[in-house]
């Protein structure tokens, strides 16, 4: 599941790196600020807000997947490898509880991002001649083999929370607020804290309705596995914001790269890490919509 995960991952820096070349050559009208290339006959369509969305989404959620893939395989490698026994079985906790959030969301989002990369090549996307369509097409199934995504979700919200007492879902809540009590300086550390505050609050809900309605589990189990993702990569974003800030200030590393390090970070909090809100009040307002049509509602 971890390597079908990865491959998500690759397929999405793929579309990625393909549509920012696009982007880069491709002439089509002007910027809203002004010309930017005033000798051509129009400006590379990268000058435009619309698009700049678009791949600022690839490259910032790519970025985050990476980190999360790379944060789970260390733990991986702690849990088979390290001398402490205690230290292992912790590592061991969030493995087991992280692998269908990376399957899915690796996945899915492998998929979407091939999907934006298509959109912004425009109708040249949608040809062969260009590798968007069949990264589309090859970011489809991994959704879907070694057990498709809904029930990933169904293994994380009905075996992992419960799995050990709650232990396994407690590691990560101690990883989380480990980090932000040992780094009271941590970039974007408030929107860290709501979304952590989210994810507990969302965790309390399936474990307070979960056990008598195993319907409630179900409900709520694709979007409780996206706000998992969405709050592991957050905290892992701000990590990277603080080893870039630090290496900036101390005059060390490839400048740009870790500039472009903060906006990235600043893009996802500001715009992606928002997505939980919604996500959280799809968990907590229950089954009910989700349950109450009638067989003879369907086709009405």
């Amino acid at each position: 599941r971890l390597m079908v995960g990865m491959q998500g991952l690759g397929l999405a820096e793929m579309a990625y790196q393909e549509s920012l070349g696009f982007a880069r050559e491709r002439l089509q009208s002007r910027s809203l600020s002004g010309p930017k290339n005033p000798d051509g006959s129009a400006d590379p369509i990268i000058v435009h807000p619309d698009v700049r969305r678009m791949l600022m989404r690839q490259k910032v959620l790519n970025e985050g997947m990476r980190a999360l893939a790379l944060f789970t395989g260390h733990k991986l490698d702690l849990s088979v490898a390290h001398g402490d026994a205690s230290v292992r079985e912790s590592a061991d906790d969030l493995v087991q509880l992280l692998t269908p959030v990376v399957k899915s969301f690796l996945t899915d989002e492998g998929f979407n991002n091939a999907n934006t990369g298509l959109q912004v090549l425009g109708g040249s996307g949608f040809t062969t001649d260009w590798p968007l369509e069949q990264l589309v097409r090859d970011g489809r199934i991994a959704r879907i083999y070694e057990g498709t995504n809904g029930i990933q979700a169904m293994d994380l919200v009905g075996r992992k929370l419960s799995l050990k007492g709650g232990q396994l879902v407690r590691t990560l809540f101690a990883e989380l607020t480990g980090y932000l009590k040992e780094n009271p300086e941590s970039p974007h550390r408030e929107e860290l804290k709501g979304a952590i505050k989210s994810l507990e609050s969302a965790t309390m809900w399936i474990a307070s309705n979960a056990p008598t309605d195993p319907e409630q589990a179900g409900a709520a189990a694709t979007p409780y596995l996206r706000l998992m993702a969405l709050t592991v990569i957050a905290y892992l974003w701000s990590r990277m914001a603080g080893v870039a800030k630090a290496q900036l200030h101390a005059g060390e590393g490839n400048k740009p790269l870790l500039e472009g390090k903060l906006v990235s970070a600043r893009f996802y909090f500001e715009k992606l890490l928002p997505e939980i809100q919604w996500l959280q009040q799809d968990i907590e307002s229950g089954k009910e919509s989700l349950m109450a049509f009638e067989d003879d509602h369907w086709a009405a």
